[in-house]
């Protein structure tokens, strides 16, 4: 059985295993719908399965991660929301050049998510009538560049994050 998040591969490991092409793949979570059985050899079968999340996601930075990563729909999420804490997770992380590299100029002055974006509206054509940013659709189009590894690659997690993280295990007093 592959089992995993949305929009990770499942469907294309099985492609692979199988030699050919027995899957629709797509480059957006949701492509497949149900589990379905496929036949590698007279030996091996495998059971694909649509991605699965938890009902409710409680934590923003793991929500953060997830949209960033391509595992939730763009349909389902608050586009400026999550262009907010992606922008302060790539500076903090990695620091204005990531910026400069995206907008392909030196030593732009992003003072927060907005400038960025109306740099990057401006860059990308994304104006409204009456020369008005579209935000809306230059934050999508962002958010799609980013999953799609077109600005470069990013880590999410490092070992470090992950030992420092609460994973909901019982605290030593006996908490959770």
């Amino acid at each position: 059985m592959i089992v995993g998040v949305p929009n990770v591969g499942k469907s294309t490991l099985i492609n692979r295993i199988k030699g050919k092409k027995s899957l629709a793949v797509g480059n957006r979570p949701g492509i497949t719908r149900g589990i379905q059985w496929i036949k590698i050899n007279e030996q091996l079968s495998v059971l694909d399965t649509p991605g699965i999340l938890y009902t409710r996601l409680h934590s923003p930075n793991i929500k953060m991660k997830l949209i960033a990563t391509g595992c939730l729909p763009l349909e389902q999420i608050d586009l400026f929301e999550a262009m907010k804490n992606i922008y302060s997770f790539l500076l903090m992380r990695y620091g204005e050049n990531v910026f400069d590299n995206i907008l392909k100029k030196q030593n732009g002055e992003h003072v927060d998510y907005v400038t960025f974006l109306e740099s990057y509206s401006k860059k990308n054509g994304f104006i409204k009538r009456r020369q008005e940013y579209d935000y809306e659709r230059a934050a999508a189009h962002f958010l799609i560049n980013l999953t799609k590894g077109n600005f470069g690659r990013f880590s999410y997690e490092t070992p470090d994050d992950i030992e420092s993280m609460d994973n909901g295990e019982v605290s030593h007093n006996g908490k959770s």
